[in-house]
C-alpha cells in the first residue's frame, strides 16, 4: 500500500509481539462436506465425525500473526495448515499458495439456507468514494464480492480513510450484513496490521429512514452486524467513521461484506 503513516513505536511493538495463540471455544460444532460433524473439545482436541468412517480425535493449534488465525490439526504423521476466518455460524478455510478457499464448515443447514443470500451484493452495482490502485493493481470495489484472499477494497483517498463510503445499490431485503475487516493474505499475513482497518461504521438506508453505527472488532474474522429489524431498500450507504491506525501504511482495507437475511425471523 502506498501511504505511509509514522506510528513508528506501535510498529515496533507489532513487530515484537506478532504471534499469540488461542483456542477455539470447546463445543464449537460445524457440519463439513454434509456428512461429518467437527467438534473443538478442550486440552485443544479436535474431533471428525463422520457417518461412514466414525469419530476421530486429533490435536490442533490455533495461532494468530498479526491477528490473522492460522489453524493447524496434527493429523496422524502429517500437519494441516489452515487460514481461517470464523465466528460461530461458519469456518472458512484457506490453504497455502491458493487464494480461493479451500473449505466452508457450517454452523447447520439452516445456515446452508441462509448462504444462498450471502455475497448477494454481487447482482447489484457497487460504488465507492475511492479506490487505491498501485501500477497495474487497483483494489477496486468490486473486490468485496469475492472472499479470495489479497483481494480487498482498499480506498484510494488521502488521509486515513475516515469519511470514506461504499453505496450498494439495488433492491434488496436484509436484516444485517457480515463485513470482514483488513488485508488478508496467507504468505503475508503482516499486511493485515501494516494497513488501516475499519473501527466504526455507519449503515444508512434514506429510503426507510434507517442509520445506525457499528463498532467493528479488530479481527479479520467475519463479524455481523444486526439491524434488528428486515429492511426492503434499494440503496444501502456504508460510511468509515474511525479506523484502526496501520503500521505502516495508512490506506483502509475491507477484505468482504456480504449481506444477511436470516428465513422466517
Amino acid at each position: 500500500m502506498s501511504k505511509h503513516t509514522s506510528l513508528g513505536i506501535m510498529m515496533l511493538l507489532m513487530v515484537s509481539f506478532p504471534f499469540y495463540a488461542q483456542t477455539i471455544p470447546p463445543g464449537t460444532r460445524y457440519i463439513k462436506a454434509m456428512a461429518t460433524n467437527v467438534e473443538f473439545r478442550d486440552n485443544n482436541q479436535i474431533a471428525f465425525d463422520d457417518l461412514k468412517e466414525g469419530e476421530k480425535v486429533y490435536r490442533y493449534e490455533l495461532e494468530y500473526v498479526h491477528k490473522i488465525p492460522f489453524l493447524r490439526i496434527y493429523k496422524e504423521g502429517r500437519v494441516e495448515e489452515y487460514l481461517v476466518l470464523y465466528n460461530d455460524l461458519f469456518m472458512i478455510l484457506y490453504t497455502k499458495g491458493k487464494k480461493s478457499f479451500y473449505d466452508i464448515w457450517i454452523k447447520s443447514f439452516r445456515f446452508e439456507g441462509e448462504m444462498n443470500d450471502l455475497g448477494a451484493a454481487s447482482s447489484r452495482i457497487i460504488s465507492a468514494s475511492s479506490e487505491l490502485k498501485e501500477g497495474n493493481v487497483i483494489y477496486a470495489i468490486d473486490n468485496i464480492n469475492t472472499i479470495d484472499l489479497e483481494t480487498p477494497w482498499v480506498e484510494g483517498a488521502k488521509g486515513s480513510g475516515t469519511g470514506e463510503w461504499i453505496t450498494l445499490k439495488g433492491y434488496t431485503e436484509l436484516d444485517s450484513l457480515i463485513i470482514f475487516s483488513g488485508y488478508v493474505s496467507y504468505e503475508k499475513p503482516y499486511l493485515y496490521t501494516q494497513n488501516a482497518r475499519p473501527k466504526k461504521i455507519r449503515v444508512t438506508c434514506k429510503e426507510v429512514g434507517f442509520e445506525k453505527d457499528f463498532d467493528i472488532a479488530d479481527t479479520p474474522n467475519p463479524q455481523v452486524l444486526e439491524f434488528g429489524r428486515l429492511i426492503k431498500v434499494e440503496d444501502i450507504t456504508i460510511t468509515i467513521l474511525d479506523v484502526y491506525p496501520g503500521t505502516k501504511y495508512e490506506n483502509m482495507c475491507i477484505h468482504a461484506i456480504w449481506k444477511r437475511r436470516v428465513p422466517n425471523r
